[in-house]
């Protein structure tokens, strides 16, 4: 969808990069909001505090602490406050991480 946007020649945005990357978290696809938020510098958008989350929120139900915790760490560095659902979802995902997955 986002690159159908941006074929019709319209540019991307914080509001729907950061609703790619909900859509993703939602669906269980952690591969594609990571990608999301990383191509984000490749149309000059800065991500925000909002699109962190929820790229760490799909970290965590992919159960990777790592990616989640990671995330976390970079955000200092874009000038990005940590908040309340950043560390819980970071949290989660550490618990959700040691635990083997009973479903396929």
């Amino acid at each position: 969808l986002l690159s159908e946007l941006h074929a019709d020649g319209l540019a991307h945005n914080v509001v729907t990069l950061g609703a790619a990357i909900t859509a993703a978290e939602r669906g269980h696809h952690w591969e594609l909001a990571i990608d999301v938020l990383r191509g984000a510098s490749k149309d000059q958008i800065l991500p925000n505090i909002v699109m962190y989350n929820a790229t760490i929120s799909a970290s965590e139900k992919g159960r990777h602490w790592e990616l989640a915790t990671g995330l976390l760490a970079e955000l200092p560095a874009r000038a990005l406050r940590p908040d309340a659902l950043s560390f819980n979802a970071t949290i989660s995902a550490c618990q959700k991480g040691r635990r083997p997955s009973h479903h396929k």
